[in-house]
């Protein structure tokens, strides 16, 4: 599944990884990943990523119903504890997706947005950049 690559994909990505740290050397003993929203941990580590599936369909289909081949748009947020910690993590994930195969079964994936958005919190500002792509695959389960 495309779920599945694309979080072993970001976990094995030299640049993500390097921004993000390992569980051993986060202090939440995370990996910085999460489908669909982090957990609402007080020792939650910064930064951190946030992916989930924003639409998808099918590209492939005759008489005998859909094929393997989809489209689908993936949201990718990077939040940190600055502006610039965040920029740096999208741009980390954004050279690492962007590569021509690099994710197993896509045939081509491409930046379609990237947005910023500072959430205030009780505490201070946590920074967002939100990155979509639209990603050509074959589903595999």
């Amino acid at each position: 599944m495309l779920v599945e690559q694309l979080q072993s994909f970001m976990a094995a990505a030299p640049a993500i990884t390097a921004l993000l740290g390992t569980p051993a050397s986060r202090s939440d003993s995370m990996n910085g990943l999460f489908f669909s929203q982090a957990p609402d941990a007080p020792s939650l580590t910064m930064p951190y990523i946030v992916y989930s599936q924003a639409d998808g369909l099918s590209l492939a289909e005759s008489s005998q119903g859909s094929g393997t081949l989809r489209s689908a748009t993936w949201l990718i947020s990077c939040y940190g504890g600055t502006a610039k910690q965040a920029k740096k993590l999208a741009m980390a994930v954004k050279n690492a997706l962007l590569v021509p195969f690099s994710v197993p079964t896509t045939t081509g994936i491409w930046l379609r947005r990237e947005a910023d958005e500072p959430v205030q919190m009780a505490k201070g500002v946590l920074f967002g950049v939100h990155v979509s792509f639209e990603i050509i695959y074959n589903e595999t389960q």
